[in-house]
């Protein structure tokens, strides 16, 4: 079974030429070798310095995990050279390491003091720090009350609203002009109705008038009060 981060590293990745410029292939490929360098650079160091006695709880190459273990440990600050290759045989069958993970051409025996650590591409941009002096007067003064500003033309949004009401209620009326003439129209047809309806229920109110029927209930009205201002004098004089 080989190692997927190996299978990642060496393993090529394919490019679709047709779709980019030549430059731009040969610029990703060479960022590409030198991602791929780098991290077999520091595979080799980590191989090279400290590693811990339980360093096989882990996988043998995620380095962001290993290397806080292999820094001031003082077990194995003797194991460099020769010593390192004997441990890794060692521990290979108690399960710590296994040697099938291994590169095949990692230099284990020896250590390469010429191997090139180059910085990781578009890891770190410097942003530039904006510092101020907190020694600066930045205090903003109220403007001087004897300068005093002229206002001109105090009035004159108010006087561009009213001109501006005058002509949109122009345009309205030039706009509704007959719409409004059909609503007065209809407005006068309406009073004009209840009018006839007014003189259709007085002229047959008048049609049922009996005038003689009238004069004799005026008339009997006239002889009971007559009669009462009788009794009354009567029942003064009793008195």
């Amino acid at each position: 079974m080989v190692n997927p981060i190996l299978q990642r590293i060496y393993r090529p990745q394919t490019v679709h030429t047709h779709q980019q410029s030549t430059f731009v292939y040969i610029k990703e490929c060479a960022v590409r070798f030198v991602v791929r360098l780098t991290m077999f650079s520091r595979i080799c160091r980590l191989l090279t310095r400290n590693i811990r006695s339980d360093v096989g709880m882990y996988p043998s190459f995620q380095v962001a995990r290993l290397m806080h273990h292999v820094q001031n440990d003082s077990k194995t600050t003797a194991m460099k050279g020769g010593e390192l290759q004997s441990f890794l045989k060692s521990n290979s069958t108690c399960g710590l390491i296994a040697l099938k993970h291994l590169p095949q051409t990692a230099p284990i025996g020896r250590v390469n003091s010429r191997i090139l650590d180059f910085p990781f591409p578009f890891s770190y941009i410097p942003v530039p720090v904006d510092k101020r002096d907190p020694l600066l007067d930045v205090q903003i003064n109220e403007p001087h009350q004897d300068k005093v500003v002229e206002k001109q033309a105090a009035r004159l949004i108010v006087i561009r609203r009213r001109k501006m009401k005058k002509h949109k209620l122009r345009k309205l009326r030039k706009k509704m002009k007959f719409e409004w003439a059909k609503v007065r129209q209809r407005r006068e047809l309406r009073k004009e109705k209840l009018f006839q309806a007014k003189l259709v229920a007085q002229m047959k109110e008048a049609d049922e008038f009996d005038a003689a029927e009238y004069v004799s209930e005026k008339l009997r009205k006239i002889e009971e009060f007559s009669q009462l201002e009788e009794k009354k004098r009567k029942f003064e004089k009793k008195l």
